[in-house]
């Protein structure tokens, strides 16, 4: 599942989706350019249970235009990393990610310029 984070409220939507995708393998939330982002002063609420996505499903995690200055970011993040116990990669990156091309001795790969993290429980 891809979402966008530009739009006001957006976590609520973003623990909804959570809730009604019990089998999301591959969520990927992407922060769009705004100008008219500027909601402010309501806190993001986690969910009253932790969503069987998280539990059980969720393997990769990929996070483009993050920013932990940007309200709730780090709180969904962590929230995200702390309880998706299948997660095998987690992905942030603070700019787009756009894959380069480059020569891997039997033919061409892509490589992202972001940075993988391990997760610590």
């Amino acid at each position: 599942m891809e979402m966008y984070t530009r739009e006001a409220l957006w976590w609520d939507l973003l623990s909804r989706m959570l809730e009604h995708s019990p089998k999301l393998q591959v969520l990927k939330l992407e922060y769009r350019i705004n100008p008219d982002y500027r909601v402010r002063g309501r806190e993001w609420k986690k969910p009253k249970y932790v969503p069987k996505c998280l539990l059980s499903h969720l393997e990769t995690f990929v996070w483009t235009r993050y920013d932990s200055r940007r309200e709730n970011e780090e709180e969904v993040a962590t929230y995200i990393l702390k309880n998706a116990r299948q997660l095998k990669s987690a992905t942030f990156s603070a700019k787009p990610i756009e894959p380069k091309i480059g020569w891997c001795g039997q033919g061409f790969k892509f490589v992202s310029p972001c940075v993988q993290i391990g997760m610590i429980l």
